[in-house]
């Protein structure tokens, strides 16, 4: 029940950030998904009318109607297609500035004891930052994604279905393995994501703001007289190296499981 409360709290969160232009477009989405399908269903329909032609048989018409009517479901599917690019742009450019909008804000209104970490402060500001926040808010888009997926291979399956059932069930048997692996790596990528932040914030963040000053002239005096440059170099670089060795080991393993999935 209360895994239903946060998703319906994240849903409408994402509607007033992203805007009701941005879901009108995630909505007309499901009529696009079909656009390939009745593509294919003119194709067959201008196979059969050449033959007729190539027989002496039939007029030249119909086959140029059929032509042309590809054409426009070729062109309003690439209009869709920016239409649809420029919503994802103005969506994450949408949701990006409400977190930091957010952040900045419970920032600036915490007390003196958070700003000294009490409570891994930093620690969740930084993971709000860098994977929750975004997820809640985008997470509208991940459920329409997956309902248009759903949708269109529905429409896939019946439009086979009517050619040869056996074909529909070879498909879903080899995709069932790829789904249940694809879900296993989100899921463990996730987790693991969440063990890094740590070493990753500190890595990234933490070394190379003091390293680099803090992209200002205030504390360059200070590792230049005391000569921190080296060992803050080499502090990052640990810690950098560890992070990426565990990264990559994680995407070995995800790579090599996804190459079976995909010979199957």
């Amino acid at each position: 029940m209360d895994k239903l409360k946060t998703l319906w709290r994240a849903l409408k969160l994402s509607i007033r950030v992203q805007g009701i232009p941005v879901l009108i477009i995630r909505l007309l989405g499901f009529a696009a998904v079909l656009l390939p399908i009745i593509s294919a269903k003119q194709l067959q329909a201008l196979t059969d009318s050449i033959q007729a032609l190539s027989a002496g048989s039939g007029s030249p018409l119909p086959s140029l109607k059929i032509m042309l009517t590809i054409a426009a479901l070729y062109i309003v599917q690439m209009i869709f297609s920016i239409i649809e690019s420029h919503g994802y742009i103005k969506s994450d450019m949408n949701i990006r500035r409400y977190i930091n909008r957010t952040i900045l804000k419970h920032k600036c209104e915490a007390r003196y004891k958070y700003i000294d970490n009490y409570d891994d402060f930093h620690k969740r500001i930084s993971f709000i930052n860098e994977y929750s926040g975004y997820r809640m808010a985008g997470s509208i888009n991940n459920i329409v994604n997956i309902l248009q997926e759903l949708f269109y291979f529905a429409a896939v399956a019946y439009t086979l279905w009517s050619f040869n059932p056996y074909l529909v069930l070879i498909i879903v048997a080899t995709s069932i393995p790829g789904a249940i692996l694809s879900y296993v790596q989100e899921d463990q990528s996730f987790r693991e994501k969440t063990k890094w932040i740590e070493e990753g914030s500190l890595a990234v963040h933490y070394y190379n703001m003091i390293g680099a000053a803090g992209y200002s002239y205030d504390g360059l005096q200070e590792i230049r007289h005391y000569g921190l440059f080296d060992y803050l170099k080499k502090r990052w670089r640990s810690i950098a190296d560890e992070y990426l060795k565990k990264k990559n080991r994680l995407m070995a393993r995800h790579l090599r499981y996804n190459t079976a999935a995909d010979f199957l």
